[in-house]
């Protein structure tokens, strides 16, 4: 049993007692020091918002009055780690783990961590000494690393499930060490497993949320959306109805940006279900943008929704600043 005094500091910190889980998420939170040790490391930092929007206002006695207001300025920190398919596959963990199966030397195993903050505001962090982490609760690279290839291979084993809760998970709290302190967000942690490969081919991904294929076909949503209507002569038709993995929008740059329809069978869906949402990939590097649209839908801010469908823009990689 913790003493007071560590249970309050564990409070101060963000850091749970043992048995209790993160705001958000149904399972302990596990910490894992973050290092290039095992394959590439990139940090990305974006940003979306801090301009204005004209509209009109909508009820009371100014009804109907031009109004502007400034869209609120978020801001998100992405930190991706590759791990080719050799490491994947030595990293095997157990006989019945099926990871290997699933994946060739030549795929890569993309862990992205999305840090997404409290309302109107920016990722910050907070000092964290490792030794006031619940026992247990401190993973290793190698964890993380075997439980993305058991996730893929049980995503695989389901048969490409038209959501991502095989895909995500957020409980796992990434760790950076900066001038000998470690330090850890204060923020919601999503945690995204993808498989990149690269394999020529022009059919459509009906529900592969796994996989990254950047040499796939690309399926233009707007394309998609005229060829609906004119087939069933509703001129207002949506693409909402049709299952889709991670297809390409277009190439843009340098980077691919995706889009999917995860299936929405369930009521009320959790983040985990839909992901971060459409994201934008560049080779090397990782996911370098998304929309998170079911993370932000969930704020209270009215003015958020005009900017939910806009991906964040990027602002650095790795500390090198592009704008």
């Amino acid at each position: 049993m913790p003493s007071l005094y560590l249970r309050f500091l564990c409070l101060l910190l963000g850091i749970p007692i043992a048995g209790s889980a993160q705001e958000g998420s149904k399972e302990p939170r596990q910490y894992v020091i973050l290092s290039d040790s095992l394959g590439p490391l990139h940090r990305i930092k974006v940003q979306r918002g801090g301009r204005q929007f004209e509209g009109i206002v909508a009820s009371g006695v100014e009804r109907g009055a031009s109004t502007t207001t400034t869209i609120p300025k978020t801001s998100v920190e992405i930190f991706n780690l590759l791990i080719s398919g050799t490491r994947v596959k030595l990293l095997s963990s157990s006989k019945q783990d099926k990871s290997a199966v699933h994946f060739l030397n030549t795929d890569t195993l993309l862990i992205t961590m999305a840090l997404l903050p409290r309302i109107n505001s920016e990722v910050t962090w907070l000092p964290v000494q490792l030794d006031t982490i619940p026992s247990g609760r401190l993973a290793t690279l190698v964890d993380v690393v075997q439980d993305g290839g058991q996730r893929i291979a049980a995503y695989r084993q389901a048969g490409n499930p038209g959501d991502h809760r095989l895909l995500c998970r957020d409980n796992v709290v990434p760790l950076v060490k900066h001038k000998g302190q470690y330090w850890a967000p204060n923020s919601y942690v999503l945690t995204e497993y993808f498989q990149v490969r690269h394999r020529p081919t022009q059919n459509f991904p009906e529900t592969d949320l796994a996989t990254i294929n950047i040499l796939s076909r690309p399926f233009p949503k707007e394309v998609l959306l005229q060829t609906k209507r004119r087939q069933t002569g509703n001129a207002h038709a949506q693409l909402t109805a049709i299952p889709a993995g991670n297809v390409i929008q277009r190439r843009n740059e340098g980077r691919y940006e995706f889009w999917s329809n995860p299936s929405t069978v369930l009521s009320h869906p959790s983040v985990l279900h839909y992901g971060s949402g459409d994201f934008q990939y560049q080779p090397g590097t990782g996911v370098v943008s998304s929309t998170y649209k079911h993370y932000f839908q969930s704020f209270p801010d009215p003015y958020l929704q005009y900017v939910w469908d806009e991906p964040f823009e990027v602002i650095s990689i790795d500390g090198q600043m592009l704008r």
